[in-house]
């Protein structure tokens, strides 16, 4: 492989590994829109005869959420470093999946419902 074909690939390689973490950079600064749904919700919730104690689960939840996001965005900094061998293999391999679940797994809407508990979640899986 010539000088051009190697510095080519590496290039392609930084970029890609550059790219997939400005995504979840960018999807990380509208963190602030999500927090701002979910403070309504909550509010909403409340107002359905909720205590705000028992409405406390889905800040904490978007907490998480948003704690896997960044450190999702970070492993692409870890893998671009890593020597290529099995374990790193097996190590990109898990991150597509984790990848594929934070695009897969999204709530489309929360709605309240007065004869039943309360709440009910529609989600998708994606499966």
């Amino acid at each position: 492989m010539c000088a051009l074909q190697r510095s080519r690939a590496a290039l392609q390689r930084y970029l890609f590994y550059c790219n997939r973490y400005m995504n979840h950079m960018q999807s990380l600064r509208f963190e602030h829109k999500l927090y701002a749904q979910v403070k309504q919700k909550m509010e909403e919730m409340q107002q359905h005869n909720m205590s705000w104690i028992e409405v406390q689960f889905l800040k904490k939840a978007v907490d998480v959420l948003c704690q896997c996001r960044s450190t999702l965005m970070f492993t692409y900094v870890f893998a671009f470093f890593l020597k290529k061998n099995n374990q790193s293999i097996i190590f990109e391999v898990r991150g597509n999946v984790y990848v594929a679940r934070d695009k897969s797994i999204y709530v489309d809407r929360v709605e309240l419902h007065p004869r039943s508990f309360g709440l009910f979640w529609d989600y998708n899986f994606g499966y």
